[in-house]
C-alpha cells in the first residue's frame, strides 16, 4: 500500500485503500477481535477503516510531510 499511503501523506489527491488492503494490513485475526470488542462485523469495520484512515493520515499532514516526533 505504499503508493496509496504516499498519497495520503502528500498533497493532492488521496489513492483509495479497499477492504481486502485493510484485511492485509491488520491481519483479520486483530481486525476479528477488534470487530468483536466493538461490537460490530469485522467486514464493516474493515470497510470504515478503508474509508476513514485516508482521511486522517491527510489531515495529520496538512504540509505533505509527517509532523517531527517530539
Amino acid at each position: 500500500m505504499r503508493e496509496q499511503v504516499d498519497s495520503w501523506v502528500r498533497t493532492g489527491p488521496n489513492k483509495p485503500v479497499d477492504r481486502r488492503q485493510i484485511e492485509d494490513a491488520f491481519g483479520q485475526r486483530e481486525l476479528e477481535q477488534i470487530a468483536r470488542s466493538k461490537g460490530v462485523d469485522r467486514d464493516q469495520l474493515a470497510e470504515v477503516l478503508a474509508k476513514y484512515i485516508p482521511r486522517i493520515i491527510d489531515e495529520l499532514t496538512p504540509t505533505g510531510q509527517l509532523p517531527a516526533r517530539r
